[in-house]
Order: structure tokens, then sequence, then C-alpha cells
């Protein structure tokens, strides 16, 4: 009998104990993972308190605003140049420059061209003079390129590089020319400081005395120079220097193409990539040229013909805009193939990225006695030709007896999209859009801001 209360004893305890394991196991497991859904509704049976704390939880959360519809993921394009540098813009394109924590653009005032920088989420462009005692309005101060061949920088490693004019004119004996001092490359800090000379541009004698371009891509830095010989001929020579080793420049292979009575800029470096850039040249029977070049051998890799059309091409493709329709290049068979019907109103251009692309409207002339076009609408569209939105730009007047419309995106980060009102003639962005807005509706308009300036009329 003893022996038989004992085991029941044992029992008991033995049964207590494995009960209150099993509900410290349930209590352990309650605390620390996520009840299932399809579990966790409240109990009839539950306690009126806990009944009223669960109806205020389920309250709250039907009055939580709805979450925001999340940025689009962009898919990206191959054969588009990952570089973020600017877009080919009426030769304004050496004006924008990407570094590891902003933008860089220039300015022309009355006492001369200034930089101005910009943090890359900032929406405020100041001098690139850090010195508190400066009044950013003369050539002493950091951010002033008094002497710069206009308009034209390159930010490259840490750096920033221009090309001096030349100094003075050099007294000639009778009957000969007037002599100038060669341009000369310039570095300075990124931050404005130190400016330094680095190499004359070509040899003295060589008597060059203008210039149409100056280009900035991929570690290199090319001008084009001209002269103008004692019987009025004019000599256009593109010559080109390694950033990372500069010395004299060194005239491109593309110059024996060059028409030597051209008297304005021919081409200008249009894109590059690893060691080769792309080349805008002079157009033939078959359209415009671009000229595949290899500059550490200094050699020709290929000549394309592509449409004259506005649109971004590459060393292995394009795209461009043929009415309505997004239209790819192919070089080989010298013909465009149709990708799909945009569905708004031509003239349209297109500019791409490796991201997205946008194509605007009222791109070309209008003619004196034709009405003025106000305003211009900027489409923007993956590369699965999804569209991710649009904006629309106000333009504002014109002057002259007619006018011209060009590119309105002035340039792109890997996050933003720059924008500009006056398309062909202004050095700076005026807004900008934020890649995030994509998909979620309208697309935003951000002012860009800038200290007070005295600009040229």
């Amino acid at each position: 009998m003893k022996n038989s209360r004992l085991y029941s004893l044992i029992f008991i305890l033995v049964l207590t104990l494995l009960l209150c394991a099993s509900c410290a196991g349930r209590t352990d497991q309650t605390t620390s993972a996520a009840p299932d859904p399809a579990t966790s509704a409240p109990s009839s049976t539950a306690s009126t308190s806990t009944s009223e704390t669960t109806a205020d939880t389920a309250a709250d959360t039907t009055e939580a605003p709805a979450t925001e519809p999340a940025a689009v993921s962009l898919p990206v394009n191959p054969l588009i140049p990952d570089q973020r540098i600017s877009v080919c813009r009426a030769g304004i394109n050496s004006n924008f420059n990407l570094s590891e924590t902003g933008i860089y653009c220039l300015v022309q005032e009355k006492k001369g061209t200034f930089i101005l920088y910009c943090d890359k989420d900032s929406d405020e462009f100041i001098k690139l003079c850090g010195r508190p005692d400066c009044l950013h309005d003369d050539e002493t101060c950091d951010a002033c390129l008094y002497d710069n061949m206009i308009p034209s920088m390159g930010y490259y490693n840490g750096k920033i590089y221009y090309i001096k004019n030349s100094e003075e004119n050099i007294s000639s004996g009778a009957g000969e020319q007037s002599k100038q001092t060669p341009h000369t490359l310039m570095r300075m800090d990124a931050d404005g400081r130190n400016k330094e000379e680095l190499t004359y541009c070509y040899e003295e004698g060589m008597n060059y005395t203008g210039y149409g371009n100056v280009s900035y891509s991929n570690g290199i830095v090319e001008g084009y120079f001209s002269s103008v010989g004692t019987d009025g001929t004019v000599e256009c020579v593109r010559m080109y220097t390694p950033l990372d080793d500069p010395g004299y420049f060194i005239p491109t292979v593309v110059n024996p193409e060059i028409l030597t009575e051209l008297r304005e800029a021919y081409g200008s470096i249009y894109a590059g990539s690893s060691d080769r850039i792309l080349l805008t040249g002079f157009p033939d029977e078959k359209g415009d040229k671009l000229y595949i070049w290899d500059y550490k051998e200094n050699s020709i890799a290929g000549t394309l013909n592509k449409p004259n059309a506005s649109g971004t091409f590459t060393a292995e493709t394009g795209y461009y805009m043929e009415d309505s329709t997004v239209m790819q290049w192919d070089y080989e068979k010298q013909e465009g193939h149709p990708l799909f019907d945009t569905g708004l109103s031509a003239p349209l251009a297109l500019v791409a990225f490796p991201d997205c692309f946008a194509v605007y409207e009222n791109y070309g002339f209008v003619m004196a006695g034709e009405a003025d076009v106000s305003s211009a609408s900027i489409h923007f569209y993956n590369w699965d030709f999804e569209h991710l939105g649009e904006c629309v730009l106000q333009l504002g007047e014109r002057s002259g007896s007619f006018k011209l419309y060009g590119n309105y995106i002035f340039g792109e980060t890997e996050d933003r999209i720059l924008l500009v009102k006056d398309a062909l003639n202004s050095m700076l962005p005026d807004y900008y859009i934020e890649k995030s807005d994509f998909g979620r509706g309208e697309i935003t308009l951000h002012e860009y801001h800038y200290p007070e300036m005295d600009l040229l009329d």
C-alpha cells in the first residue's frame, strides 16, 4: 500500500513537471516568433480586456495611411555605357562633370568663368571656393577660371582639369605673323585649390590661334585647335593627351578626315569606354559618321555611319526616334528596327541612359511667324518599354526670327535626371527629378538654387 501511494506521488510529480515544461515551451515560442495569421484571430472566449485591446489595435491598423508604392526596379541596358557623364548638348557637353560626391558646372559671369559645385543629394549650388574672406567675384577666387578656354572643364580621379588660353601675344618681326604662347593644360584640387600648370598643349611656333572644342572622357582630354596661314588657309587639328601622364598634345589619327576649309568645330568626343572613344565626325553620303578611336594606339578601330537623327549612339548600336516610334540602329545592315510605338505626337527626340531613357516633345525649329512653343513634355521609360511617368517643362519666351528647341535633358546621375529650360544656351541645369519617383504617379520637378551671380548679357 505504501508503495502504491509512493508510486502515485511520483506519477503526480512527474506529470506536474511535464505540464510546467509544456507551458514554459509554449510561452517561449509565443514571445520569440510571430504568430501564425491563421491562428491569431481573437478567440470568442477571450476576456473583455483582451477583446477591447484587440479592437483598439484593429482600429489603429485601419486608420493608418496606405504604404507608399515602392520605387520601380529599373532594368539595365548593357549597350549604354555606364559612365554617368554629360549628354551631348549642342557643344555644351563639357560643362557638366560628375565626381564621387557631387556635380560640377561652369557659369560665365562678367568678371570671369566660375566653377559651381552641388552635393549629389542637394539642390544648392555654391562657388567652388572655401575661403571665408573671398567675395567670389574676381580672378582671385579659387572658383574662377578667368583665362579658361570657355566653356570646358573635366573631372578625373579627384582632380579638375581645364585648358588655359594663350597668355600673351609675342611681337614678331616685319612681315611675320604675331605669335602666342601655347595653350596650357591646368590641374586643380577638387575643392578649387592648388592650380598648377601641367603642359603646353603644343610646342611654341605651331601658332594655333583658336579652338572649336575641348572634350574630356575616360581619362583623356582632346582639344580642337585651328590656325590661319598667311594665305588665309585654315588648318584644323584635333590633339589629345592622357590625364594620367600628360605631355605635349598628340594629333589624332582622325585628322586626315577633317576638311581643311572648315572654320567651325569639327566633331567632339561622343562617348568613351575601356580604351576606346567614340568620336563624332563629318557626314558623308551615307549619313553622319562616328569613329571608334583607340587612343592608346591612336588608331581608328572602325568607322560607323548613323542616321541623321537625335538619339544616343554607342559603338555597338544606337537608339533614336522615327516619328512616334523608338528605333534601334543596326550599323552592319545600315537600317533601323522599330522597338515600340510611343503613341506621342512628333517631332520627338530620345536620350538613353543605362537604366532608363527619355522621349521629349517639341524638338526642332519654329520659324518666324509661327506660334511659339511654351512647354515640353518629357516621358520616361524603362528598358522593358514600360512608361514610368512624365513631367512638363515651362520653357518661357525666346528671342530671334526663328526658334530652335533642343535637348531638355542636361545630364544624369545614378539617382537623378537633370533638366534645362533653355536647351541650347543654358550652361546650368534648372531642375532635377528623382528616379525614385518612377512608377509612383506624378514625377515632381525639383528646382536647383544658385548663388547671386552677375551673368553675361
